[in-house]
């Protein structure tokens, strides 16, 4: 119950998250009060895009989960053993 309750909430402030992209960041009504802002949420709606190029940030944390991954499944000797033991009787 509380999963749902949490994925409705990030359900909700995503779609808050687009209506301020398309409100105020792409040249809405709302850009001429807040110039700051437009220009953060046109930079987040080429992002979105594809068009922008990734945060330095971003790469070097999928970097360190991918190798963390790769390293998580490679096995180790001391599990490798007792599985090749158990298969010989």
């Amino acid at each position: 119950m509380v999963g749902a309750v949490i994925a409705m909430l990030v359900v909700l402030g995503v779609a808050v998250g687009i209506t301020l992209v398309v409100a105020v960041g792409i040249a809405g009504k709302a850009s001429d009060r807040a110039p700051r802002v437009s220009t953060r949420l046109q930079r987040a709606a080429r992002h979105l895009n594809g068009e922008a190029d990734a945060p330095p940030r971003l790469e070097k944390l999928v970097r360190e989960v991918v190798e963390r991954v790769e390293s998580d499944r490679v096995p180790s000797a001391t599990t490798a053993a007792p599985q090749a033991e158990h298969a010989t009787r």
